[in-house]
């Protein structure tokens, strides 16, 4: 995904991939990703149909960008597993992960939250 934000870059500033990518790459976050896109596309002018293709397409990129944070910062508490028992929280983190893999193939993106084992908002 970041690679074709990274091309959108490029064409707008009117400039190499390369260039873009590494301006791109040096910002942390992905919403600033998005809204660097936005104000470029807003500041060119010249993709009007582009822009509103782009904006419709925006809340679906969060989305995605929200449920890889979730699986990229989503830890296992520790907190209720007695000693000798660290097999079960492993096993509940696997089961875990298969109810978001079979979601996400049924396009059931914010499922794996209520996963039985997962943690209560």
């Amino acid at each position: 995904m970041e690679t074709r934000l990274v091309q959108i870059v490029a064409k707008l500033l009117k400039t190499s991939e390369a260039k873009a990518g590494v301006v791109m790459y040096s910002i942390i976050s992905f919403y600033i990703w998005i809204q660097i896109i936005d104000d470029l596309f807003v500041l060119d002018g010249t993709y009007p149909k582009s822009l509103k293709r782009w904006r419709a397409v925006v809340k679906s990129l969060k989305e995605e960008n929200d449920i890889r944070v979730g699986l990229a910062h989503y830890s296992i508490s520790q907190g209720d597993v007695e000693p000798g028992e660290e097999l079960r929280a492993i096993q509940a983190c696997a089961q875990d992960d298969l109810t978001f893999a079979v979601n996400r193939k049924n396009g059931n993106h914010s499922q794996w939250l209520k996963s039985p084992n997962s943690p209560t908002e």
